[in-house]
């Protein structure tokens, strides 16, 4: 874009050389204009590190453009447009300067947003905030855009086609003015709807506040300037004469720029309080009915008032009820959007749980321990795959049963993962549940568990006996031969370090021993209950885990990162919709009275069971775990216009 402004060497130079100069000149100010609202997104250091590369680069420019105007002053038709070229530079220049400015108050609008969020019992703020620079970027742009319409129309009036289409780009010269104008064009269009929708918003708050009060210039605009200012130097200096004359400059350098700051928040709001004002009197001329509607949508009609959740800083106007219902509205499509990705297996799955006892009887604590006494801990995704692998390995059992408990399954494991990710803020279980993507991998795509077929005659031929042995004398032959080899005393210390292959075989080997177990006296049991029984199981541990799912979502919403909140809570509306019916389901269910913070956690969960047997378990929707549906409530969903 910028070869024709850093280009030194070119002295023979035709009118549309300038004009794509210029055309340059804009579509960069431009490229700057619509940066403006990408720097709440960023962090502290990102902040400093783009602008200072922005900078560089502007530098640059404006320098090679001097020295272009310089080289090139005796051409007649460069003093013609010289006029543009130079108002262009300073547009770009102003442009750089109200970045800074915006960049300066973005650390303290964020501390101030994340202190006055804490201060509302946990509810999530909407976050809907037009900075000021973003009125004069789109003031910038219309400018910029005129500026250039006005070159492409005079131009070509003043000089013949000769000297218009003399280049030393020859040809590539007319496609660099196409190019360079429908990126203009484009660029505009985001610019100008923000200066637009905040000339509304504040159209629809005049009156309210007298002109001093509309030009009051809020501590938060020059909060980290004056902070700045009043900290030391931060340099180890000798001398003291030296290091009060270094301060003192500080000082006035800091003024200086405090100053400016100020200069630029004031002209913003005498830019959006003339645009705001222009807008009430087009429409006013325009259409008095529409007026006295517009008017209206201040207060609303008998809408819910969202107002409560929109975080103010100081000064800022309240948004119309009708902004906030839009922004309800756009977090009901994407709940909606989750609705059409409910799995349905899942919903059926989930509904055969009656209690949660699969929780506690999928792993017998009579199972002997194998070699070792440590074992890896439990979560909540490695039992699913290890009792789905069993199920799918069982004889004489439908296609269509395995299909649908794979199915179910899976999906019921993409939540089980963002429950585990989330509430598992260690990372203790990381290894486990890594185990558990590796084999379902196998499991999902080629019904293999370790490279070993789960439908394979050879695994158990007409008997689930012989099935449940089989895969039990595999996974204990894996665990005895990794003990047997391994002479490393840390890693055999520690479960954690143990290799995924052997941390899933000693899952296997603990879960078949416990059915073996519990049905050893069971003679008349067949492939097609057993295959129920772990289907049960597996939507008991199903069942308990997503009780969290809300836990989850609320998390989700309260997202410390502001620069993440946004697509954190957008994820969140689209898991809510896509969680809906297993949320009502559970709702109707009776939940331990487990500690909300323990909840998370399959141990946990187990050893609550042990103590309170399901038949003292009782139902609580205000203590302990909570009632998921109650719970979906108190989501507060924030969404950016």
């Amino acid at each position: 874009m910028q070869v024709l402004l850093v280009d030194l060497t070119n002295f023979v130079v035709g009118v549309n050389d300038q004009i794509a100069g210029v055309s340059s000149l804009v579509l960069m100010s431009t490229a700057m204009a619509n940066f403006t609202t990408s720097l709440g997104s960023m962090t502290n250091d990102e902040i400093a590190v783009n602008l200072a590369a922005l900078s560089i680069l502007v530098i640059t420019i404006t320098g090679n453009v001097c020295i272009h105007i310089v080289q090139t002053r005796h051409f007649l038709f460069v003093l013609d447009i010289l006029a543009e070229e130079v108002g262009s530079t300073f547009v770009m220049l102003l442009l750089l300067l109200i970045l800074c400015s915006s960049a300066v108050v973005v650390p303290t609008a964020k501390r101030c947003e994340k202190i006055l969020g804490y201060g509302r019992n946990g509810e999530l703020p909407i976050r809907h905030r037009t900075l000021r620079g973003s009125v004069f970027s789109g003031l910038v742009c219309l400018l910029m855009g005129l500026t250039l319409l006005e070159a492409h129309i005079r131009m070509p009036l003043v000089y013949d086609n000769f000297v218009r289409t003399h280049s030393s780009y020859k040809w590539s010269v007319n496609w660099i003015l196409v190019v360079q104008a429908i990126g203009v064009a484009l660029g505009t269009i985001a610019p100008l709807m923000r200066w637009f929708i905040a000339a509304r918003f504040k159209s629809l708050e005049m009156g309210r506040k007298n002109f001093k009060d509309e030009f009051k210039v809020e501590s938060y605009w020059t909060q980290i300037l004056v902070d700045w200012r009043e900290s030391p130097v931060p340099l180890q200096i000798g001398s003291h004469k030296f290091k009060k004359l270094l301060h003192d400059v500080k000082g006035l350098l800091l003024n200086f720029c405090i100053g400016v700051q100020i200069a630029i928040v004031l002209a913003s709001k005498l830019v959006l309080l003339l645009s705001a004002t222009f807008l009430n009197g087009l429409l006013f001329i325009k259409n008095r009915k529409a007026w006295c509607c517009f008017k209206e949508s201040r207060t609303g009609t008998g809408s819910l008032d969202y107002s409560s959740y929109v975080l103010l800083l100081e000064g800022e106007s309240k948004l119309p009820q009708k902004t906030l219902t839009n922004i309800c509205n756009e977090a009901d499509k994407l709940i909606q959007i989750g609705r059409k990705k409910q799995s349905k297996n899942l919903v059926e799955l989930v509904k055969k749980s009656v209690n949660f006892n699969g929780v506690r009887e999928f792993d017998s604590d009579e199972v002997p321990i194998l070699q070792y006494h440590q074992e890896p801990p439990n979560c909540w995704s490695l039992p699913v795959v290890t009792l789905t692998s069993i199920a799918i390995s069982l004889p004489n059992v439908s296609d269509r049963k395995r299909n649908f408990l794979l199915s179910a399954a899976s999906r019921g494991l993409y939540f089980v993962t963002l429950v585990e990710k989330s509430l598992d803020r260690n990372g203790d279980s990381a290894i486990i549940r890594h185990a558990a993507d590796v084999v379902w991998v196998g499991v999902e795509l080629s019904k293999k568990w370790q490279d070993k077929d789960l439908q394979s005659a050879s695994l158990g031929g007409g008997s689930h006996k012989e099935t449940l042995h089989n895969l039990s004398d595999t996974a204990e032959k894996i665990v005895i031969d990794f003990t047997t080899e391994t002479k490393d005393p840390l890693m055999m210390q520690n479960p954690l370090n143990w290799p995924v292959t052997v941390i899933a075989a000693r899952s296997m080997y603990r879960i078949t021993q416990t059915i073996m177990r519990a049905h050893k006296d069971d003679h008349s049991l067949t492939n097609e209950e057993l295959f129920e029984r772990l289907s049960v199981m597996i939507s008991d541990i199903f069942a308990a885990c997503l009780t969290n799912l809300v836990s989850v979502i609320i998390l989700k919403c309260h997202s410390n990162a502001i620069e993440e909140r946004e697509e954190s809570v957008r994820q969140a509306a689209i898991l809510l919709g896509e969680s809906e019916e297993i949320l009502e389901i559970l709702e109707k269910r009776e939940l331990p009275r487990l500690d909300p913070k323990k909840a998370g956690d399959i141990e946990e969960w187990r050893a609550f069971m042990e103590l309170h047997p399901p038949a003292t378990v009782s139902a609580s929707s205000n203590n302990g775990t909570a009632n998921p549906h109650s719970n979906v409530e108190q989501v507060s969903v924030e969404i950016r216009a």
